[in-house]
């Protein structure tokens, strides 16, 4: 089961289909989408997908919001996200 999948969501909205592969590929991408369109999602997945955790670099991704509401939104879907992906008793 995948990330989507285990959120409920069947499909990827239009903006995650566009946006998810050219992201998973490493590329700079511009989303800009109505609210509830699956844009927090489009860019966690292929971001967290990319990062190495056992590589020993320091900083391996950035994420900039513009406000304290928004960062506690990504954060929220960031814990699921972990929990999904490295199981409740695991950190990743």
């Amino acid at each position: 089961m995948n990330a989507l999948q285990a959120r409920g969501i069947e499909e990827s909205s239009p903006i995650q289909t566009l946006a998810m592969p050219k992201l998973s590929e490493g590329a700079s991408v511009i989303i800009q989408a109505p609210t509830g369109c699956g844009k927090t999602l489009a860019y966690l997945i292929p971001v967290l997908a990319r990062l190495q955790p056992t590589l020993h670099v320091g900083l391996q991704a950035l994420i900039l919001v513009p406000s304290p509401e928004l960062a506690l939104q990504i954060t929220r879907e960031l814990r699921w996200l972990f929990e999904v992906l490295c199981g409740p008793e695991r950190a990743c």
